[in-house]
Formats: C-alpha cells, structure tokens, sequence
C-alpha cells in the first residue's frame, strides 16, 4: 500500500477529503482549500517524506516531517486551521 494512502487512512474520520493529485516528480500532492486565503498542502514521498505548505489568512506554515503511520500533529493542527 502506498505512503499516501496509508496517510489518508490515518487521517482522523473528522477531516475532509482532500483534492488528490500527481506531482511531476512523483509525489502525491494533498490540498484542502477553503478559499484563495485559507488552504493547506501536503505532498507525500514514497519514502515517506512529507513537505507542508498552509495560509491561514495573514498567518502562513511550511515545514517538512515524516509520515510512519501516524500524521504529525502539525499537520493535524493546519488542517484545521482551514476549516476553522
């Protein structure tokens, strides 16, 4: 099973689903989008390693983690800021 879908099963029952697609390079790209002023994006490696990348009204977050079957937290935490 890939990284990506492992990572979207272990999405909590309470999250949307997000816009799926393909990266170039072969990532899986993850976006939750809200409005031009309010989305987060996930791109997931098949290795695992996990690039983030959110505005939030004035408020922006980038980072990098990796995914070993449990989302981090941070990302958790964005995800949320979109919707809230």
């Amino acid at each position: 099973m890939s990284k990506a879908w492992r990572f979207l099963q272990a999405l909590p029952p309470s999250i949307p689903e997000p816009e799926v697609s393909a990266d170039p390079d072969g990532d899986i790209a993850l976006d939750w989008i809200k409005s031009r002023d309010r989305m987060f994006s996930v791109s997931i490696r098949a290795n695992g390693d996990i690039h983030f990348a959110g505005v939030f009204g004035r408020a922006k977050v980038h980072g990098a983690d990796t995914f070993d079957d449990e989302v981090p937290a941070v990302v958790l935490q964005a995800i949320d800021r979109v919707f809230a």
